[in-house]
């Protein structure tokens, strides 16, 4: 699951961040840009920047007022095209140095699917603790490691039923009140300081359809392209790892993981008169062209020259 070391590509250009019915932000550059099209507000002095494909923020206390209360760095959208979907899911990876004391002030770090009406999600996470207020106002608290990232994932199927799950394990679920998204809904994303000072970036959001399973088809288009790649990549678990909730699209044969057996079936899927990009974990990819010709003649003159300089030193005297 971690995209340098899941990709050896053709290059295909950047991925789009708005895809069929998809969204992405990537953490690549800032929300607010013309591409990914967020709203930024601010509140004092937040200090952010990014770093490896993510998005940091630094929020302090008692730059404007005394606390309670400090640095605010928030981004919003709507989700108002996704009204009425019957399967909906939002996605979000991050890391913070906040503390569940902060809680108390939607702090450290939040994520809220909102609208106006009956139906909300509200996540709050810290380093050591994550909580999820659902649309009928209960709260479920889940323990979560301190000084790693974590994914954080609601899925919503109409007015029929919500699961919420972090590192792909449930940690609530239930019957919503209405479905979402309604009501003129939106995403939030917040990183704020209530009494302590607190250190915090962010991976990814992704929001849309679920896509179907075993489709090969993340964003929903219709095809597996170069989009859905880009997905595979970072979705792939190796054999007998289960790729969680998310990765249910890519999983071919149903076994939980997304391995090379999901691999193949993707790139047996794949659209378009060009063949699949090579996807290095399994070696499978198109007839290779003449510099990758040179580069696995290259690896095959060395592992020679190095077995026949090992058959040499085991050479009796």
């Amino acid at each position: 699951m971690i995209r340098t070391l899941s990709l050896l590509l053709l290059v295909l250009g950047a991925v789009a961040p708005v895809l069929a019915d998809v969204v992405s932000y990537e953490g690549a550059s800032y929300p607010e840009n013309e591409v990914y099209g967020w709203e930024r507000i601010t509140y004092c002095t937040p200090q952010r920047w990014l770093d490896d494909g993510k998005l940091f923020h630094a929020v302090e206390i008692g730059e404007c007022d005394p606390p309670p209360g400090g640095d605010m760095d928030a981004y919003t959208r709507s989700v108002g095209a996704f009204d009425g979907v019957p399967a909906f899911f939002a996605e979000f990876r991050c890391q913070t140095s906040g503390d569940a004391s902060e809680f108390v002030g939607r702090a450290p770090a939040a994520f809220d699917l909102w609208s106006y009406g009956p139906v909300g999600y509200h996540f709050t996470v810290a380093k050591d603790s994550a909580k999820l207020t659902d649309n009928d106002l209960v709260t479920t608290y889940a323990d979560i490691a301190a000084g790693i990232p974590h994914t954080f994932r609601i899925e919503i199927f109409g007015g029929d039923w919500f699961a919420w799950y972090v590192d792909g394990v449930v940690a609530a679920s239930g019957v919503p009140t209405a479905p979402y998204p309604a009501y003129d809904p939106g995403i939030n994303w917040v990183a704020s300081a209530y009494y302590l000072d607190t250190t915090t970036w962010l991976d990814y959001i992704r929001y849309g359809d679920i896509p179907a399973d075993a489709s090969g088809d993340f964003d929903s288009s219709g095809v597996i392209d170069g989009e859905d790649f880009y997905f595979f990549g970072e979705y792939f678990s190796g054999e007998g790892v289960d790729a969680g909730p998310g990765a249910r699209w890519a999983d071919f044969d149903g076994d939980t993981d997304v391995d090379c057996a999901d691999w193949d079936a993707f790139q047996a899927g794949w659209f378009g008169s060009a063949s699949a990009p090579i996807f290095s974990p399994c070696f499978g990819g198109p007839i290779p062209t003449i510099s990758e010709w040179g580069v696995a003649i290259m690896v095959l003159f060395v592992l020679t020259a190095a077995t026949l300089v090992f058959g040499v030193r085991r050479a009796p005297l």
